[in-house]
């Protein structure tokens, strides 16, 4: 591990976040940022340079400017210093830039602290100082206005303010752990005829409803191109090694970049031992190594969606003989889907071919495939789609036309079909491949379980409609009932009449 000196302290800590992305940029403002900070008696670590840098990073087009990310988001432990970071931002922007600042957090009394930092920095800094107009304190905000007309308010958060910020150029979520969509939905809108928009968000990891900050972490995880994200963290998958150690130097300075600088390993394992005592081994995850809390809507996924992502890629049709299988969504099969099942190589590959309003395009369209295919049909007699069941039976066949071959597979059945899907996406082989369709995806993400005995299959009664899974749940069972291709004839040796050489090679 490098090492880098601060204040006559080493640096232990990660300067580098273990993930992050930016949109490419002509220039950046981080380094002036920087300049600024200082000059207000500031000192920032490489990590917070970094920070700046690719944060404020600029697009000039046509002698306008522009930031190269609309939003900013920065998640870093407890106490490694991102209060500065959001500070050197605030500086510039208001005393350089000019621009209209609401910095928020959940409490107003987080926000009145954060007040307090910047305008010491402001008051020790002549150059700055001399350049307020106004302070204004009130219970509910603090407010700095400079004789630029540019200001900063310090606040709160809540919705009905939040539609005033019609003049905000910046805006600061600080505590975004906390932060609501419904929030974002007020402030910005408002912010849609501002030349320069910025939007940051600060926050240590996210707890179990912090539905905004943890798809903010999906995007940054996609490297959207909107967003410049920062997140000094430790992988969760770490957490599956049996060896992993919490507090191992190398794992805490992955999550905590002011390691040796603010926060000191003597401490870290001081609060281990405080927080694991009480129980609270997650809470020592979440907030000194940066893991998000269980995502409660991913808890409730029968299969994981990191699993289902890894097993998307079918690169082409099955080779060898198919089953289609169909599904309606519960409980008076608005939808159905009809999907198809069967190898390719040594995978299971597995599609959602229709999936439409209402029943009664199904059989037309099942006829069409089967007699392309020549394929069975699989269908749950005790599902919404059972109904079919009859009504195949009944299809008026034209001369030549072939009978449907229907399988229908028992409850028992059911719940091997749902349980061997399962295993096939997140069992210790998985087989299985699909093709990323959104209604598919949809679906895997919406299933739960419902129990059938001592087995399981996909729960119905939800909000999602998960008549694709089923379908395919269906299909795969159907295609696992086809009988095998006889293997090529091998040659024994020896007399075909003298049988003991066979049954040497067989072990008798």
């Amino acid at each position: 591990m490098s090492s880098t000196i601060w204040r006559g302290r080493e640096l232990l800590g990660s300067q580098m976040p273990r993930v992050w992305s930016a949109p490419s940029a002509a220039t950046s403002a981080g380094p002036e940022a920087v300049k600024l900070g200082e000059l207000a008696g500031l000192d920032p670590m490489p990590w917070q340079r970094f920070f700046c840098q690719h944060a404020l990073g600029q697009q000039v087009d046509a002698a306008r400017w522009r930031w190269a990310a609309f939003e900013v988001l920065l998640l870093v432990s407890r106490q490694n210093g991102k209060g500065t970071d959001i500070e050197i931002v605030e500086l510039y922007v208001l005393f350089s830039l000019g621009l209209n600042v609401y910095h928020t957090a959940q409490l107003m009394e987080t926000s009145r602290k954060a007040s307090k930092r910047l305008l010491l920095l402001i008051e020790r800094t002549p150059q700055l100082r001399r350049r307020v107009r106004d302070i204004q304190k009130t219970a509910d905000k603090v407010h700095i206005e400079l004789t630029s007309g540019a200001f900063i308010t310090f606040m709160a958060r809540s919705t009905r303010a939040g539609r005033g910020f019609d003049d905000a150029d910046v805006l600061v979520f600080d505590e975004a752990m906390f932060l609501e969509p419904r929030m974002t939905e007020a402030v910005i809108p408002a912010m849609s005829t501002r030349p320069t928009p910025l939007v940051i968000y600060a926050s240590s990891a996210g707890l179990a409803d912090s539905a905004l900050l943890r798809a903010l972490r999906k995007r940054l995880l996609a490297k959207d191109p909107t967003i410049a994200g920062f997140d000094w963290s430790v992988d969760p998958d770490a957490l599956k090694d049996p060896a992993f150690d919490p507090l191992a130097l190398e794992v805490v300075a992955q999550a905590n970049p002011s390691l040796g600088g603010l926060i000191t390993m003597e401490y870290v394992r001081g609060e281990f031992a405080a927080m694991t005592s009480t129980g609270s081994l997650q809470g020592f995850y979440r907030e000194r190594l940066g893991i998000f809390d269980a995502d409660p809507a991913e808890a409730k996924r029968v299969i994981p969606a990191a699993a289902w992502a890894d097993r998307a890629g079918a690169a082409g049709a099955p080779d060898g003989p198919v089953a289609f299988g169909v599904a309606a969504a519960w409980p008076d099969a608005e939808s159905a889907a009809i999907a198809v099942a069967g190898r390719l190589g040594g995978e299971l590959v597995v599609q959602v071919i229709e999936h439409h309003a209402g029943t009664s395009w199904v059989l037309p369209r099942l006829r069409e495939l089967v007699d392309r295919h020549d394929a069975p049909v699989v269908i749950d007699p005790g599902g919404p789609a059972g109904h079919l069941v009859a009504d195949i039976a009944d299809e008026d066949l034209e001369p030549g036309q072939d009978e449907i071959e229907v399988l229908t597979p028992t409850m028992r059945q059911v719940g091997y079909a749902s349980k061997d899907l399962l295993a096939a996406v997140d069992g210790d082989l998985p087989s299985l491949r699909h093709f990323d369709q959104p209604e598919l995806n949809a679906a895997v993400a919406g299933a739960a379980r419902r129990t059938l005995g001592d087995l399981w299959t996909w729960q119905r009664r939800g909000d999602a409609d998960i008549s694709p899974l089923e379908a395919v749940t269906l299909a795969a069972w159907g295609a696992g009932q086809l009988a095998p291709p006889p293997p090529p004839p091998r040659s024994l040796g020896g007399s075909t009449t003298d049988r003991s050489s066979d049954l040497n090679l067989i072990g008798f």
